[in-house]
């Protein structure tokens, strides 16, 4: 289920430069436990934190919370009872597609798990982890986080907050430190479709995400909802894996984007106003005759240095492209198991990528091409042109496949195509 459909993501990785811009949110320098104390409150059951040391690249102490879950005051609590650590601050971390913290837990027996929260406006950005024992670095998308209440947006983030909640009642004390945001030049962006699609689009940005970070390859991860609010505004590339239904304000940012230099890849589903700038007049949607129909996808020898003869799919249904503009140029074409050649699968063009289905994570074996292709994609993939390969377009529309369909050929043509 693995890595050679990753083929298409690392060419367009080639774009980019792989730089961040970090935020220090807290390095947890404190001059003594007041200042510390001063900074973090103690709230519900929790008692004032202290310093810990910690020799890291922010320095040389760490914020301590305590977590003495034997305290009378805990079996009182009606509430679940937890350890809660509030800061104020005043944070724009819109642009910011990850937070990164280290943390440390002296026993996690009687911890069931720890929360970091942001606060804005009336609600909460949560995400929940599981602290071990020891240190550990913590890198947390943006999309991870789930929402309380009615958070206002990431751009006036008043308040961060940590808790440990308790499993049992014996204490034991936990450790924060280097908690920074950052952005990289590569944002995944998980489609905010509702209904049964809502898994489907998670599940093909976490897959992408998870090759990503399997070759080492840092990046953010944003919501449609984060793109509608300018999220792309510091990106290089943005890859959308499944984003069925994009909302207007998104699809406006997202043309911004690409006006503005960026890159898109999008899987299978597409706004056709977008599918224009990438080079896609129209599309003929494509159901499964036979089960091997669309098994593999054969890219053009030397489209791409290093790009693999094809990668594995098993796809069930597709959207064919029909070529035009932007130096549009079809490097790759599904096949059957036996080779026999079909409709154009993957279009590289100026402004960036699309192929005509999820990827499917089928092909376990070609992972081992992908670092050869990286290297040859980065050279020839640079600014003033993604492909050198020749081509205009225009743009205007909207065409989105679902994932499950009749299958019944569809032909869409474009507006202005």
């Amino acid at each position: 289920m693995r890595y050679s459909d990753l083929t298409c993501v690392v060419a367009l990785l080639a774009a980019t430069s792989f730089a961040a811009d970090v935020m220090l949110i807290d390095d947890f320098e404190y001059a003594d436990e007041a200042a510390a104390q001063a900074a973090w409150q103690p709230d519900e059951q929790a008692e004032p934190v202290g310093l810990y040391p910690h020799e890291s690249e922010g320095g040389k102490t760490a914020l301590m919370m305590p977590c003495n879950f034997s305290l009378e005051r805990y079996k009182l609590s009606p509430n679940n009872p937890r350890a809660v650590y509030d800061r104020t601050v005043d944070l724009d971390l819109a642009r910011y597609g990850s937070i990164v913290f280290d943390f440390y837990c002296d026993d996690p027996d009687p911890i069931r798990n720890a929360t970091l929260y942001f606060h804005s406006a009336a609600g909460w950005y949560a995400k929940g982890f599981n602290p071990s024992k020891g240190w550990k670095r913590m890198s947390v998308s943006r999309s991870e986080f789930g929402r309380e209440d009615a958070p206002g947006g990431w751009r006036a983030i008043d308040r961060i907050r940590v808790c440990a909640w308790q499993s049992k009642a014996e204490d034991t004390f936990c450790a924060i430190d280097n908690l920074h945001a950052r952005t990289e030049d590569i944002a995944i962006i998980r489609g905010s479709v509702e209904g049964s699609e809502s898994r489907t689009a998670r599940d093909c940005a976490e897959r992408v995400g998870n090759w990503l970070s399997e070759f080492g390859i840092r990046y953010g991860s944003f919501t449609d909802e984060d793109v509608a609010a300018g999220a792309l505004s510091s990106h290089k590339l943005a890859i959308f894996a499944y984003n069925p239904g994009m909302s207007a304000e998104a699809i406006a940012q997202v043309i911004d984007f690409i006006g503005r230099g960026g890159k898109v890849m999008f899987f299978y589903s597409i706004d056709a106003e977008l599918a224009k700038l990438l080079g896609v007049a129209s599309y003929t949607y494509m159901g499964s005759e036979h089960r091997d129909q669309f098994a593999e996808v054969g890219f053009e020898a030397d489209a791409i240095p290093g790009l693999p003869e094809k990668m594995q799919q098993g796809s069930w249904n597709i959207n064919a492209p029909e070529v035009g503009g932007h130096n549009a140029k079809a490097i790759g074409f599904w096949q059957d198991k036996e080779g026999n050649a079909g409709p154009a699968a993957v279009v590289l063009s100026d402004n960036g990528s699309y192929m005509g289905h999820i990827l499917t994570g089928s092909d376990a074996a070609g992972h081992r091409r992908t670092k050869r292709l990286y290297l040859g994609a980065r050279r020839a993939l640079r600014p003033g042109g993604l492909a050198a390969s020749g081509r205009e377009r225009s743009h205007r529309g909207e065409t989105r496949g679902a994932l499950h369909r009749p299958r019944a050929a569809l032909r869409v043509p474009l507006a202005g195509a």
